[in-house]
């Protein structure tokens, strides 16, 4: 696909210097960083001793020595008096003494960096639109002293049954206070901005600096009270009296310390369980980041740029008032271990200026290790996932085969069994709120939608299972399992069910295992998770196993199909190929109009063409330019306004109006056809000559435009008329000769074809005619008349050197000549042959001004580029996007446009259908086991993968899919935690294919990505830790289990049916995570889980529209219900 666009022939940055293009530089350096280095050398001793007075009273000594190889050594003491009153423990008196001493870090003195940028905050209430906050960039002070002071306190303290309370009363003279400030300066890193600066506002610029002398006095107050054996509470109160004493560019209070504090907490304790609940208050404090009378603000518009700060002689900070709460629920498992839940900022309080924290939910848990870890009672109890049910004497037995497991139960008694379950899930993951870009000019995003626009999602699920267990005989057990589901084929294929129904049936389990002695024989569709966790495959395959148990040691053995279970159609991964697709086309292919101007005349139009050339999309511009008559080009135009009418009512009445107004204001400019010869002299006696087409009214005005009705659109006889008339009455200007005799000043705002200066000006009407050259007209200037503040412009002029013999016919100046001019001068606001194209181009480096000038040989009437001009001005469908109006213009007028380009496709990894298997498992002493695990795919089919290379499309084939080898291993603490690891790589080719990367040539500045074929990664590993808590058995009411991991599956490592139970295979294929999760059984046979992921971040790249990128997956939760039965 290949563009022409007249307006960007040659560069609108043409300077070169020392062999580097305009921006080259610039576009190297950009986002680069230059550091420095700087290094400081701490040490410090100190010296503490505990006096004991007598029974009552103690003296706590200390002295420290601080030594920088900056500042020198300084030494500080304190001693500290304990005074027990009356001689109870429960009463005390405290005091200290002392002096303090705190040197300056690297990050105060030296470090220079951006907290964060910038942000356009658009209309803010209480201060207008186009609105940007400002940044925070930090700069350090290399002048900055150390902070010393004198401190003393006298406090008391006291204890009495349930209430313990403390009063203290503290003084604090400080020398070389540090502080940080607003310096009043701003880092501007886009300092070319003026009008539309508040869309990248620059960074307020922080520091440190020293105040010569502060003191802070103070008062603490604390109250703590046990209610009963279950509730306490917590109250607190702090006032401050911080003050600035010597430095008159500060405020008087010191930052960022409040007047007063409160301190509230509630806790409520019960069976190791601990929830509290607390907040903390400050009130009248100066916030640092907030400059007061909104100066964190700036606006920008057509009349400048104004920063609120400015509006103050001094930087005046902002006094806040506002509170903090947090919740934290503990279970202690054991006296070694305990889980945790917190919310950070319950209330979700805002603060931009202080950056603060959005609400944080936390979950964790608490472990110590030591030799008590082995010394906890073997005696059973109710803690953590196992309960205790009647009656009393009742025990719940521990497994004994927590690593091993035979798959035949020795123990069971013959028999049919019924067995089945009912479960009812919900899942939701978040999503990102991005522009819905799916096509662009030249590229698609394919069947990789969904991976592109990344929208959240959430749906209903339910499953249905029944079958048999059979013991025939000793030695044999059968079992047949089916489900009903919404969906086809394995849960662990989709994020979200399509159908909350019953609608597609699967038999997921046929077993008949056969037992002798140490060995079990299996075949059928069998479950066989693969590995100490299962997370890498744990559904089902269809073929044989053999296992061989003893006390210690397992080998499991097998061979099948495991197609039901594996392949993955839903990856979160992308790449690029090369393809022909149809799309909708841009706002300026469908208007045929771009009105951009480059450094070139152009009309502002724009054609799409093939690679040969050949125009294969025409738009409004180009049908107009072939219409064959009037009624032709206003029929493709109200069909084109019909489009904008159903899509953008509300631009329909924008555009209308707009040309309405043109309409009314006038048309132009009309083709006069009267020509005049302009004599301009400089003041060396040196002389230029050039013709000049006559506008309609050459006094006062560069054109006067035909004034019309939207009425008189539908007939074009009657434009014909008013056009006539308005040429009627500039007649009399046409045959006049100006000779002005004085010099007249001709600049840059009057002229392109004549160098600036002081010229005498004459012109003589030559007659009436026709240029037939394809020189552009351009402007002259203008020249003053004998009257008053009256002028006489040239505005479409040629130099005579320009014309060639023949290109300028004079038909004369008589009555016939005349006659015929006005005839096609009547016709040059609808008729191509006769109308004046207008053409424009950017003058300058920045392109910021526009010269206009006008060619005889137009596409398009002056009417109908009204029309484009307007629509374009106008309308802006989807946000004013450039790329194809996929919404607004698919199906619509103007057809589609037939590319050859890039498309982005889903990956794809296959199903593995024939694999054998080999585990072996062996378990050191009670609480250690570990696992090495390995598959191979068997006669796999070849596997054709294509891939972008520039103009075409590689192929990569792959004859063999599976060549996994796993190893891990599983301790457990005690019988109530588990810890697990696992790691194992695919060593095929198809694996490092898919671990590897698009190869994109990009070149800094611009959003050209050109391919370049595909790179092949590493060879893929993947690798889980996980931790288990407890055991939710539906046989035991009460029991629960909690579990946290950390996952990381490289792409082309993982081949779907995974064994997580808590996602499906597009969070592992390629992605890092956590995920915790637990269940609780509240009756018999029932059991409800939760389990909640995040931080899923892609591990490798994906090709999008615009080059690779890094990306992450939303926040996955999933909630469900099981009953069996």
């Amino acid at each position: 696909m290949a563009y022409y666009n007249p307006s960007l022939y040659g560069t609108a940055f043409p300077l070169t210097l020392n062999g580097k293009k305009f921006m080259e530089e610039y576009n190297k350096r950009n986002n680069t960083v230059e550091v420095g280095q700087a290094e400081l050398k701490k040490q410090y001793f100190f010296l503490q001793d505990t006096w004991q007075v007598n029974d009552r009273t103690i003296l706590s000594p200390i002295v420290r020595l601080d030594h920088s190889d900056l500042f020198g050594s300084e030494v500080t003491f304190n001693i500290g008096l304990t005074h027990n009153v009356g001689g109870k423990t429960s009463r005390r008196f405290k005091a200290n003494i002392g002096t303090g001493y705190t040197a300056p870090g690297l990050g105060e003195l030296y470090y220079n960096w951006e907290m964060y940028g910038g942000t356009p905050a658009g209309t803010v209430e209480g201060i207008g639109s186009e609105v940007g906050r400002l940044g925070y960039y930090w700069v350090g002070n290399p002048d900055l002293k150390p902070e010393k002071s004198v401190n003393m306190d006298i406090g008391f303290e006291l204890e009495s049954g349930k209430t313990a309370t403390r009063f203290n009363v503290f003084h604090n003279k400080i020398t070389d206070y540090m502080t940080t400030y607003f310096t009043g300066a701003l880092m501007d890193f886009h300092p070319g901005d003026s009008t539309f600066k508040w869309l990248q506002p620059p960074d307020m610029i922080y520091s440190f600096k020293n105040i010569g002398k502060a003191e802070i006095t103070g008062v603490e107050a604390e109250l703590n009270h046990q209610f009963n054996d279950h509730w306490s509470a917590h109250l607190g109160y702090t006032y401050l009296h911080a003050i600035n004493k010597s430095d008159p560019d500060m405020p008087r209070q010191l930052l960022d310390k409040p007047q007063h504090k409160v301190d509230i907490g509630l806790t409520y304790e019960n069976k190791g369980w601990r929830a509290s609940l607390w907040g903390n208050y400050y009130i009248n404090m100066l916030d640092s980041n907030s400059i007061a009378g909104n100066g964190n603000y700036m606006q920008s518009d057509s009349n400048g740029t104004h920063y609120f700060f400015e509006d103050s002689d001094k930087i005046s900070y902002q006094k806040k008032t506002f509170g903090l709460w947090n919740l934290l629920i503990q279970k202690e498992l054991s006296k070694d271990s305990s889980v945790y839940f917190g919310i950070d900022n319950l209330f979700n309080h805002r603060d931009d200026d202080r950056a603060l924290m959005e609400r944080v939910y936390k979950v964790g848990a608490n472990f110590k290790f030591g030799p008590d870890a082995h010394t906890m009672s073997k005696e059973l109890d109710k803690a953590v996932g196992e309960a205790e049910v009647a009656p009393e004497e009742k025990k719940i037995k521990l497994q004994t085969d927590w690593f091993i497991q035979r798959p035949f139960d020795v123990d069971k008694t013959e028999g049919v069994e019924i067995i089945g379950d009912y479960r009812a899930r919900w899942n939701s993951f978040t999503g990102q709120n991005k522009p819905e870009a799916r096509v662009a000019a030249t590229s698609s995003v394919g069947t990789a939608e969904k991976n592109i626009l990344e929208k959240a999602g959430h749906g209903f699920e339910q499953r249905l299972r029944l079958g048999l267990d059979a013991r025939i005989g000793e030695n044999t057990n059968v079992t047949v399992l089916g489900s009903a589901s919404g969906m086809s084929g394995v849960d662990t294929q989709y994020d979200i069910s399509d159908s909350k129904g019953l609608n597609h049936q699967r038999l997921e389990t046929v077993d008949v295992t056969q037992h002798a002695k140490k060995w079990d024989f299996s075949v059928g569709r069998l479950t066989e998770p693969l590995g100490v966790t299962g997370y890498w495959f744990g559904k089902e395959y269809d073929g044989v196993r053999a296992v061989w148990t003893n006390d210690k040691t397992q080998v499991r053995i097998g061979y099948g199909d495991f197609s039901s279970s594996t392949g993955i159609t839903d990856s979160a991964y992308t790449h690029a190929t090369i393809q022909t697709f149809f799309r909708a086309p841009t706002k300026a292919e469908w208007l045929g109009y771009s009105g951009q101007f480059g450094s070139q005349y152009t009309d502002g139009s724009m054609t799409v063409t093939d690679d040969s050339g050949n125009v294969v999309y025409e738009g409004l511009y180009q049908k107009l330019a072939n219409a064959s008559s009037p009624e032709e080009q206003g029929e493709i135009i109200s069909q084109y306004l019909q489009v904008i009418q159903e899509k953008n009512p509300d631009m329909y009445e924008e555009i209308a109006g707009y040309i309405d107004r043109s309409l009314t204001q006038g048309i132009g400019p009309v083709n006069t056809y009267a020509w005049e010869l302009v004599t301009v002299t400089d003041s060396q006696g040196n002389s230029r000559q050039f013709y000049n087409l006559i506008n309609t009214s050459s006094t006062f005005a560069n054109s006067d435009g035909v004034q019309l009705t939207a009425d008189d659109l539908k007939d074009m006889q009657a434009v014909t008329d008013k056009t006539e008339a308005v040429w009627e009455d500039s007649k009399n200007q046409f045959e006049v000769t100006v000779d002005n005799g004085k010099t007249t000043q001709i600049n840059n705002s009057h002229t392109n074809i004549l160098t600036p200066g002081r010229y005498t000006v004459t012109s003589e009407f030559l007659g009436y005619g026709k240029y037939t050259g394809n020189i552009v007209l351009q402007e002259l200037g203008r020249a003053s008349l004998d009257k008053a503040n009256q002028y006489r412009f040239y505005t479409q002029a040629i130099a005579v050197e320009d014309v060639q013999d023949g290109e300028l016919i004079i038909w004369g100046k008589d009555d016939t000549a005349a006659e015929k001019a006005k005839e096609m001068a009547g016709q040059s606001l609808w008729n191509p042959d006769n109308a004046l194209q207008r053409l424009d181009r950017n003058t300058g480096i920045d392109g910021a001004a526009v010269e206009t000038g006008y060619s005889t040989h137009s596409k398009i009437g002056v009417l109908a580029r009204t029309f484009i001009t307007s629509i374009n001005t106008g309308w802006n469908p989807e946000n004013g996007s450039s790329l194809p109006l996929q919404e607004t213009l698919a199906g619509a007028v103007g057809g589609v446009v037939k590319v050859t380009g890039t498309v982005l496709v889903q990956d794809q990894i296959p199903s593995i259908e024939r694999a054998a298997f080999a585990q072996v498992k062996h378990q050191f002493g009670d609480n250690f086991g570990v696992q090495a695990w390995y598959l191979r795919s068997l006669n796999d089919d070849t596997h054709s993968i294509a891939y972008a290379n520039g103009d075409h499309n590689d192929v990569a084939s792959f004859d063999e899919l599976a060549n996994v080898v796993g190893v891990g291993a599983t301790y457990r603490l005690n019988d109530k935690i588990r810890f697990s690891y696992e790691w194992g790589q695919n060593r095929t080719d198809f694996g490092r294919f898919m671990n590897g990367h698009t190869i994109y040539r990009h070149e800094s500045g611009t959003s050209d990505f050109d391919i370049a074929g595909r790179a092949n990664g590493g060879t893929p590993r993947f690798w889980v830790a996980r931790i288990d808590v407890g055991h939710a058995d539906t046989d035991v009411p009460g029991s629960w289990n909690a579990f946290a991991d950390y996952k990381y599956f490289e792409h082309g490592s993982f081949f779907g049916g995974n064994g997580t139970e808590s996602l499906p295979d597009r969070y592992l294929d390629g992605i890092k995570s956590f995920t915790i999760g637990g269940g609780y059984v509240p009756a018999k046979d029932f059991l409800i889980e939760a389990f909640y992921t995040f931080g899923a971040k892609g591990i490798g790249k994906r090709d999008t529209l615009y080059g690779s990128e890094s990306f992450e997956l939303g926040d996955y939760t999933r909630l469900q219900v099981t009953y069996k039965f």
